[in-house]
């Protein structure tokens, strides 16, 4: 496989797993060649949750990966969007064309604080950006809205539950899939961890789906972890998934060090979080830039 070489002039991330690398003022990139790199343009992304749980202006933990990750690959800039808080802002279709995020990452049980309306109009805008802006959406969702989430991003009916406890370890599964193996490292048969709380299950499996992860021993047939395989859409059943503040306990299983990204070891087994999180931004990144209309 051929190795593309060009310059960058930031510290940025390295798969603590393996795959790509990066060193200040000079990037070897190991599996993409220069004519697989969109032309670069500034990327939004809009946080949507716990300033510790999904991007924000505030320099949080789950902004690193996004900004890094662009200046790596060389593929443009990154906007931090303001998110919509609720209940104070109201999410939907004008907000979303107002804002104009390409990639929009939902996190720590934004769904909520919300009433039946104010619910019903945030999933009307994310629709919206999923299937006619064609954005991307990463939503990291454990509330009992996961299933609504997903069911009508997909048209499908499939039931939600809760289950498993904290610090559970989910199993990527052996598939060929451009998260599961990306940029910065092969997370297949390795393992995501859920924070303090529980995991969110989805069954059976929609059509049009990747399953990344069932459940563990007890839940081994519900889905906790999937993507849309045509649409930029991946959920995962776990809303504390990105946090990370480089402690080692179950509280945190997005680790990084020095804002590289980590496996987090205190889970048993050691989990993945941030890798997976820096692959589906890349990922996601590839997809808005082929297929969502920039201004």
């Amino acid at each position: 496989m051929k190795k593309s070489l060009f310059l960058v002039f930031i510290v940025v991330l390295c798969a603590g797993c393996g795959g790509s690398h990066i060193v200040v003022g000079e990037a070897a990139v190991t599996g993409q060649t220069a004519d697989t790199l969109s032309a670069a343009r500034q990327i939004r992304v809009m946080g949507l949750g716990n300033p510790l749980y999904a991007p924000s202006i505030q320099p949080e933990y789950a902004a690193r990966p996004a900004t890094a990750i662009l200046k790596f690959v060389g593929k443009g800039t990154v906007a931090i969007v303001e998110g919509c808080p609720p209940p104070i802002c109201i999410l939907t279709v004008g907000y979303i064309d107002a804002q104009n995020p390409d990639i929009i990452v939902l996190g720590g049980n934004y769904f909520s604080a919300m009433n039946t309306e104010m619910f019903g109009n945030a999933l009307n805008a994310l629709n919206y950006f999923v299937k006619i802006k064609r954005g991307v959406l990463l939503a990291f969702c454990e509330s009992e809205h996961a299933a609504t989430l997903v069911n009508r991003i997909f048209g499908s009916a499939v039931s939600g539950g809760l289950g498993n406890e904290a610090g559970s370890a989910y199993r990527f599964r052996f598939i060929d899939d451009p998260i599961l193996n990306g940029t910065f490292g092969d997370l297949r048969s390795r393992h995501w961890g859920e924070d303090a709380t529980i995991t969110a299950t989805l069954s059976p499996a929609p059509d049009s789906a990747v399953v990344f992860t069932y459940g563990n021993t007890i839940y081994t047939s519900q889905v906790t972890a999937l993507r849309h395989t045509s649409l930029g859409f991946v959920w995962v059943g776990d809303s504390g998934f990105l946090f990370g503040n480089g402690n080692d306990s179950i509280s945190n299983p997005c680790r990084y060090e020095a804002g590289i990204p980590t496996p987090q070891i205190h889970y048993g087994t050691p989990v993945y979080n941030s890798i997976f999180y820096a692959n589906a931004i890349d990922w996601a990144i590839n997809y808005v830039q082929k297929h969502k209309k920039h201004p």
